[in-house]
C-alpha cells in the first residue's frame, strides 16, 4: 500500500534517437529577421501548466481516488484498515492542462505516508488532490526560491471536508499547495518494501501560512472562481509545514531552504484527514465500508476541487535588451568541430552579470543544430566547448512535434558528450540559455527545462561566449539573439 507520490516517467533510450550524418540548423539571424522590441520584459517560468510540447506525461496532472472498480491506469490499492480500495488516476491528458480547468473529485485515497506515530514527525493522514512532476525537475532540481505561484481555484456545490487530528492538533481539513523534493540516495541502506525503505530520502512541505486562512485554498465560496497568488521564498520557512515520515520511512524534513531549491513534484493536497472507520479487532480488523456508505461526508472529504492557469514564475527578469546575435568564425579554419558540422561561430561575451543569455528561434526544424555557451573560444570540438543544446529533427515520441531538443552535459570523463532528452521541438519554438543567480538555466518557450551551476561560479573575471554550429543544408536560417 506504499504508493509513490508520482509515477516515474519512462523515457526512450537517448542513444537510439541520435542518427549519424543528419542535417542541422543555421547560425545567423537571417536577412528576414524582424525588428525586435527593445526593453520588453521577458518572464521566466519554472512551470506553466498550460504549456504544451513537452515529453508526454511531464506536466500532466494526476491524483489518487477511492474506487472499488478496476483502475483505468492499471495501478490500484486494495481495501485496508486505513483506506478503502483506491486507484492512481490521471486527471488530464498527456499534454497537461492545455488551457482547461483541472478537476479532482473525491473521495480521495487516504495517504498513510505521513501518519502520526509515537516519537515521529509525521503530520497525519492526507488526501492526494492533484499533483504533477515538473518538467524542469526531470533531469535536474527545480528551484522554486524567489518565485511567484499563481492560479485560480473553484469548489463544486457538494464540496465538504472533515475535522481530523494532526501533529499540530485537531483541525478542519483544507487544501494546501504542496511540493516534494527530488529523491536523494543514502548509503549503508537495505531496501525494505515493508516499511517503504527504498534507500532514498525526500521531503514534503505544505504552504499552511502559519494557519493564516488566506493559505487555505478551499476557504472560498462554493461555485465561485477565486484567484490566488503566493510568493515562494527560502526565507519564509515559517509559512510552511513539513509532512515528515509516517508509515513510509523514506520521508524526512530537510532544511526548508535546501528543499525549496530541490523540487521534483508540486500540487495540492488536503490535510489532515481521517482514516477509515474500522470493524473487527486484531487480524480481523478492516475498513467498515457499510458505515461509510451510510454517511460518506462524515468520514471523508467530498466533492470537486478545480483549478486552472497555474504558473510558477521567477521574480527576476532577464536582461530586457533583446538584439540579433552577431555570430562569426574566429580564426581561419574552415573545418567543423566534428565530421560534417559547419565551422563554429562565436558571439560576443554575455558579460558577468545575471540575466544575460542567448536565444534561438527555430524557423527550420528539419536539420541538426548546436547552441551553447563556452568559456573558451579556441575550443575545437563539441566535447570541450561546454553545456549546449542539440536540436535534432527526430521526435522523441513518434508522431509528436518536428524534432527534439536535448541538453548535452558532461559524461564521467568530463567531456560534453552525454545527451539527455528534454522536450519536443516544433517550428517557432524558442530555446534560451541564460545566467540566473550563479546558475545556467535552459529554457524552452520561456519555461525552465534544465539547470546547472554557472560554469563561471564566483569568478567575476570569467566570460561566457555563445557558440553555434549546424549539420547539413537548412531551408531557412534560424534566428539567434542575445540579451
Amino acid at each position: 500500500m506504499f504508493a509513490p507520490h508520482f509515477l516515474r516517467i519512462a523515457l526512450p533510450s537517448i542513444a537510439a534517437l541520435l542518427v549519424v550524418a543528419c542535417g542541422g540548423g543555421g547560425e545567423s539571424p537571417g536577412p528576414d529577421a524582424p525588428a525586435v522590441a527593445q526593453g520588453t520584459p521577458r518572464p521566466v517560468y519554472v512551470f506553466r501548466a498550460d504549456l504544451t510540447g513537452r515529453i508526454p506525461n511531464l506536466g500532466r496532472w494526476y491524483n489518487y481516488i477511492q474506487s472499488a472498480q478496476a483502475c483505468a491506469s492499471g495501478i490500484g490499492f486494495p481495501d485496508n484498515v486505513i483506506s478503502p480500495a483506491s486507484c492512481f488516476n490521471w486527471v488530464t491528458d498527456p499534454i497537461g492542462a492545455n488551457n482547461q480547468w483541472v478537476h479532482s473529485t473525491g473521495p480521495w485515497w487516504i495517504d498513510p505516508n505521513h501518519k502520526m506515530l509515537p516519537g515521529g514527525n509525521g503530520f497525519g493522514y492526507v488526501n492526494v488532490i492533484a499533483f504533477t512532476q515538473l518538467p524542469a525537475a526531470l533531469l535536474s532540481p527545480a528551484n522554486l526560491d524567489d518565485t511567484t505561484l499563481s492560479f485560480s481555484a473553484h469548489l463544486g456545490n457538494t464540496y465538504s471536508t472533515v475535522t481530523a487530528p494532526s501533529r499540530l492538533g485537531t483541525r478542519k481539513s483544507h487544501v494546501y499547495f504542496w511540493f516534494q523534493t527530488r529523491a536523494k540516495p543514502i548509503d549503508n541502506c537495505t531496501i525494505n518494501p515493508q516499511i517503504g525503505e527504498d534507500c532514498t530520502r525526500q521531503s514534503d512541505y505544505i504552504l499552511t501560512g502559519a494557519d493564516d486562512p488566506a493559505y487555505q485554498i478551499d476557504s472560498i465560496p462554493l461555485a465561485t472562481e477565486t484567484p490566488f497568488r503566493f510568493r515562494l521564498s527560502a526565507n519564509d520557512a515559517a509559512l510552511w509545514t513539513c509532512l515528515g515520515a509516517g508509515i513510509n520511512v523514506k520521508y524526512e524534513c530537510e532544511d526548508f531552504a535546501t528543499a525549496l531549491r530541490n523540487v521534483a513534484v508540486i500540487g495540492f493536497l488536503a490535510a489532515p484527514v481521517l482514516p477509515c472507520p474500522t470493524i473487527g479487532t486484531g487480524a480481523q480488523e478492516k475498513c467498515d465500508t457499510q458505515a461509510i456508505a451510510a454517511d460518506p461526508a462524515r468520514y471523508f472529504n467530498q466533492g470537486t476541487f478545480s483549478f486552472r492557469a497555474l504558473s510558477i514564475e521567477k521574480n527576476t527578469i532577464r536582461n530586457t535588451e533583446l538584439r540579433p546575435a552577431q555570430l562569426q568564425v574566429l580564426g581561419n579554419t574552415a573545418e567543423g568541430p566534428d565530421a560534417g558540422w559547419s565551422p563554429l561561430l562565436f558571439g560576443e561575451s554575455l558579460g558577468t552579470g545575471q540575466g544575460a543569455g542567448i536565444r534561438i528561434e527555430f524557423i527550420d526544424t528539419s536539420v541538426f543544430a548546436r547552441l551553447g555557451l563556452t568559456t573558451d573560444t579556441t575550443a575545437a570540438t563539441f566535447e570541450t566547448l561546454g553545456y549546449q543544446i542539440l536540436a535534432q529533427p527526430n521526435a522523441m515520441t513518434p508522431g509528436d512535434g518536428a524534432g527534439t531538443i536535448m541538453v548535452v552535459r558532461p559524461g564521467h570523463a568530463g567531456d560534453f558528450n552525454r545527451f539527455t532528452g528534454v522536450a519536443d521541438l516544433s517550428r517557432g519554438d524558442t530555446v534560451d540559455l541564460y545566467r540566473d543567480k550563479q546558475n545556467l538555466v535552459f529554457l524552452k518557450n520561456d519555461e525552465v527545462v534544465f539547470q546547472v551551476p554557472d560554469p563561471c561560479g564566483n569568478d567575476t573575471a570569467c566570460q561566457l561566449y555563445p557558440f553555434a554550429s549546424h549539420f547539413g543544408t537548412q531551408q531557412t536560417a534560424n534566428r539567434f539573439f542575445q540579451y
